[in-house]
């Protein structure tokens, strides 16, 4: 078994596709309609084996209520900077002895984490 989705709460599906797309720089992995008239909307950064799905029907899921979702990188301060030059607002890199990070939310409020391992990419867990 593995992490295939993890869903974010939003409040237009198509606002939020456009900030992961082009601020973050995910890539639609799939796009299918409900019956319901939303749609199944996943995304991914290239190369993850995991994707985020943008729901607005979970009365359970508000939008901005999804905190502390982590990015990995193996270069924070090259990554931050194309997120800063893309209009991202994000906090300062900290440093601390696991590895160093920067915040910052998506237009609906849900908060993610940029974060470098110290000892290296982060790894595939066996």
């Amino acid at each position: 078994m593995h992490i295939d989705t993890v869903s974010i709460p939003v409040a237009d599906q198509f606002r939020a596709k456009m900030f992961y797309e082009e601020v973050l720089g995910f890539r639609v992995v799939r796009d299918c309609p409900l019956r319901s008239g939303a749609r199944w909307l996943q995304l991914a950064p290239p190369g993850s084996f995991t994707c985020i799905s943008l729901v607005t029907w979970h009365e359970q899921l508000r939008p901005g209520c999804q905190q502390g979702l982590v990015l990995g990188t193996e270069d924070i301060e090259t990554d931050y900077d194309i997120l800063r030059s893309r209009g991202l607002d994000m906090s300062e890199i900290y440093t601390f002895p696991w590895g160093q990070f920067a915040s910052f939310s998506d237009p609906d409020g849900n908060g993610w984490v940029l974060a470098q391992a110290e000892s290296g990419p982060y790894l595939r867990y066996p």
